[in-house]
């Protein structure tokens, strides 16, 4: 494991229960969206439902997004376009420009492997 896969991991072990927590799952997950398998996937989801609960809707959109990026390693493009989708309408309700840019990006991988576009 790399160091910094285990300073990420001693971030979340610190990070309480709030949208620090949040935050410290989503930032593991992407560190791990590559190599780490379903951990990855298992804690976007975790950072998803405790994103929901606080109404943190930006960690909850960082979420999805990095949900709909698993699905697009492992040949679920319908299930990625949908997850974008709905990361896509709560970065446009929060007016997010930044985080909207990364969202349109795996919208538009999602229908390109969809022969959509």
């Amino acid at each position: 494991m790399n160091q910094r896969i285990r300073k990420l991991e001693r971030a979340l072990r610190r990070a309480g229960s709030d949208h620090r927590r949040v935050d410290a799952l989503n930032r593991l997950a992407a560190a791990l969206l590559g190599s780490g398998g379903d951990r990855s996937e298992t804690l976007s989801r975790e950072a998803e439902e405790l994103a929901r609960q606080l109404g943190y809707r930006e960690g909850e959109a960082e979420s999805l997004r990095l949900l709909g990026l698993r699905r697009l390693q492992h040949a679920g493009a319908q299930e990625a376009l949908e997850l974008f989708e709905r990361g896509l309408a709560l970065l446009q309700d929060l007016n997010l420009n930044d985080n909207t840019a990364w969202m349109l990006e795996g919208l538009g991988r999602a229908l390109l492997a969809l022969d959509r576009v």
